[in-house]
């Protein structure tokens, strides 16, 4: 995006926030001295830091001047809050006498006058900008010192430390402080905690794992990186990552999905993560990075997706210093992709286009991880929040976090903070679209929340990628989760049929241990309604619930979200009639939602597998008539969809009719059946392995196979011999395979992936 566009959004977001705010101010002052609370003026923060900002891009005197109003108000703020003198002329008393008994125990005169991190940090990094550019006198930078101290003192009480937001928000403060004023007493212990903590933070991976959360790391650790000109191979790498990390994550209009602590397509997670998009897209010259800055900017402007007004503006603030307007943005080739990797991001999107109708599914398989343990040990020992996933994560292993489609939002994740829950409750797993276990059976419990409901703590899961695969006519993934805590594992795999856009979720679970389980399949929506036995409709989410914290959420509401002119939706099919259905109320995204499930509550033998089986269909149009023909059509895939256990229950057979082509998927539920003898090499033989699935006979980990009339095709993961009606289609070729005694015996050596026609 240009500076220009930049520029001139940050000017009209500085006049409406002066427009909105100046008028209250008198009255905000009074709240703040009867009752401590400074939030009333957090703004002056804000506007400091953009019309400081739009000096130092275009040196107008005007957004000095602006910049200067706001400082100077708290400036008075602070001079009343510290003085003996009456605050208020009616009231008679000083602040101190004031607020005598009502809880305040600080020093006054180092108090802070608005909040620090997210408020005054954005005008302190500002501030330290302008004084390198000479823009203040001696003068003017002893009083500007004497307002910072009031705000820094409080930081060297708070140990934040670790590699997450509130480190490096802190860590940035410190820092230019003491750049700002080498000569005060503070400045040397605030250069060196400050560097202290970015020692943890410079060059490593975040343990955060939540859109909003994640960008305001990355933003800030992007200010301390720029600030001390600090690049070395492994800033490179990390800054690398996480700008393509968000930059493929992108819904197909340009906002951001929900994971974690977040809110859906919110402005302030987009900005702040555009800031290190364009940082890293001027360093390498980088197209797509570019396009995904363009495409994030303008989602947020011209949708309107600000949720404040100003707490965005400060990630918006560093990339029109960042940015490069001589790179051309350039659309990616690629479409479904790993988001970044199966190590840190454990992040999966499945992507039909880059343009805003395109079909979208996100889904997040993040652990804990095995790193960052010290910082991670601190924050579960010091935040009163037990159900989090350190820092500021779900328990959303395994979880389809957002499915969209034509504009319309169908499937997403339950939203951030809400009074109506308590300790952490909404963060727990049964809020998210994926499977979850109890140990255990239901016995009058009327659904599957109602038995799975509880606060307790998070219980640490593990999590990793099996495979990704991307054909020419499916793209498929399958992961893992270990559960020791109820002692069952779950391989979720995702077949996405890219011509006809299905989605075939195929969860096969395993008891490790023998003993009662009760466990299902949870997804969530505003509205659904029952279609048929198993079969159930998902309507688009509405703009009141998608705009809730908007600030033009009457303007946005009105007329239809997607701009289709026709309510769209999506079909969820279950296979399996011997499973059971509940539909419960539960407080989700700040509304009440329905949950919607399939479970089973029984008793499983040790090494015992279970599937549970869902398709996914958009209902999708630009007119009634063409949802109407989608409905239509989605209902007959539905009425097509079968699950056949095979060998036992060790594989599973999933078949289902889509215009006129009917798929075979072929999934091994146990990757080790097949094994013959460990002690020996080869331990594995296809006639040990193989096993049947409709036409189909392969001992592949995973087939999916399309016949349309003489059309045959098919893509297979691990495979040594596939046979389509007794022909073969594929056979790996014998190896010798030299064993310890040097002697040879003839092995099969197996395929990653491969793909063909019959």
């Amino acid at each position: 995006m240009a500076k220009k566009e930049y520029a001139s959004y940050l000017v009209s977001l500085a006049d409406i926030l002066a427009a909105e705010q100046f008028p209250g101010f008198e009255e905000a002052r009074r709240t703040f001295f009867s009752t401590g609370d400074f939030n009333g003026l957090n703004w002056l923060g804000h506007l400091i830091d953009m019309e400081g900002t739009l000096y130092l891009y275009n040196r107008d005197e005007k957004h000095l001047h602006s910049c200067n109003k706001a400082l100077f108000l708290l400036f008075e703020v602070q001079d009343d809050l510290i003085c003996e003198k009456p605050v208020f002329a009616e009231s008679g008393n000083t602040f101190i006498e004031a607020v005598k008994g009502s809880g305040f125990t600080k020093d006054y005169t180092v108090m802070p006058v608005i909040e620090i991190a997210f408020s005054f940090g954005p005008a302190l990094k500002t501030l330290c900008r302008l004084f390198k550019a000479g823009v203040y006198n001696a003068a003017e930078r002893a009083r500007i010192e004497k307002l910072c101290i009031c705000e820094i003192t409080s930081l060297f009480n708070e140990a934040e430390w670790g590699t997450h937001n509130r480190c490096v928000l802190r860590g940035v403060m410190l820092n230019c402080f003491s750049e700002m004023f080498p000569e005060n007493a503070m400045s040397e212990m605030a250069a060196n905690l400050s560097k202290r903590l970015f020692e943890q933070n410079v060059g490593r991976w975040s343990i955060e794992d939540a859109n909003g959360y994640s960008a305001i790391w990355i933003n800030a650790l992007s200010e301390y990186i720029v600030a001390k000109g600090i690049w070395h191979v492994s800033v490179d790498a990390v800054m690398g990552y996480y700008a393509n990390y968000f930059a493929s994550l992108i819904l197909p209009w340009g906002g951001f999905p929900e994971y974690g602590d977040s809110r859906f397509d919110m402005g302030t997670d987009s900005l702040l993560a555009l800031s290190a998009i364009e940082l890293v897209a001027a360093r390498h010259k980088d197209g797509f990075l570019k396009y995904a800055a363009e495409k994030i900017f303008k989602n947020v402007s011209e949708n309107k997706t600000l949720d404040t007004g100003f707490q965005a503006t400060r990630g918006l603030t560093n990339a029109l210093l960042w940015s490069d307007d001589g790179i051309s943005p350039t659309e990616p080739e690629f479409l479904s992709c790993e988001a970044l990797c199966d190590m840190i991001g454990k992040k999966i999107v499945y992507r039909s286009g880059w343009d805003k109708s395109a079909h979208y599914l996100m889904f997040n398989y993040r652990d804990i991880g095995p790193y960052g343990r010290l910082g991670r040990k601190y924050l579960q020992k010091t935040i009163p929040v037990h159900a989090e996933k350190p820092h500021h994560g779900h328990a959303d292993e395994q979880s389809i976090a957002a499915l969209c489609a034509n504009g319309a939002v169908f499937l997403r994740d339950g939203g951030y903070r809400d009074a109506f829950t308590t300790n952490g409750h909404y963060r727990a797993d049964f809020y998210h679209n994926r499977v979850i276990m109890r140990s255990g059976r239901m016995f009058k419990e009327k659904g599957l929340i109602e038995y799975a409901e509880n606060i307790g703590d998070y219980l640490p899961v593990t999590t990793e990628k099996l495979y990704f695969e991307r054909f020419s006519f499916a793209e498929v993934s399958r992961t893992r989760l270990n559960n020791p805590c109820v002692g069952m594992d779950c391989d979720r795999s995702i077949i996405y049929l890219k011509d006809e856009r299905v989605y075939i979720i195929i969860d096969s679970l395993r008891a490790l241990t023998e003993g009662p389980r009760t466990t299902g399949v949870l997804y969530f929506a505003e509205t659904l309604q029952s279609v048929a036995e198993g079969v159930y409709r998902i309507e688009e989410d509405s703009p009141e619930g998608l705009y809730m914290f908007r600030k033009d959420k009457d303007e946005l509401c009105a007329g239809s979200r997607a701009g289709t002119g026709a309510k769209q939706s999506l079909l969820v099919a279950f296979a399996g009639r011997d499973r059971a259905y509940s539909v419960e109320e539960i407080r989700r995204n700040y509304r009440t939602e329905q949950g919607l499930s399939q479970y089973v509550s029984r008793y499983f033998k040790e090494n015992e597998f279970y599937n549970f089986v869902s398709v996914l269909i958009p209902e999708t149009g630009n007119s009634e008539e063409e949802t109407t023909a989608a409905r239509a059509r989605a209902g007959n895939i539905a009425a097509s969809l079968s699950l056949v256990p095979v060998e036992g229950g060790k594989c599973v057979s999933v078949s289902l009719a889509v215009d006129g082509s009917t798929y075979t998927i072929g999934l091994k539920n146990d990757d080790s059946f097949g094994i013959a003898d460990l002690n020996a090499r080869p331990v594995y033989t296809y006639e040990a392995g193989k096993a049947g699935y409709g036409e189909f006979e392969t001992d592949a980990l995973l087939l999916v196979g399309r016949e349309n009339g003489s059309d045959v095709r098919y893509a297979l993961v691990e495979v040594t011999q596939a046979n389509f009606r007794k022909r073969n289609l594929f056979a790996a070729k014998p190896y010798q395979n030299l064993q310890m005694d040097y002697s040879r015996k003839m092995g099969v050596c197996s395929w990653g992936s491969i793909e063909g026609k019959a």
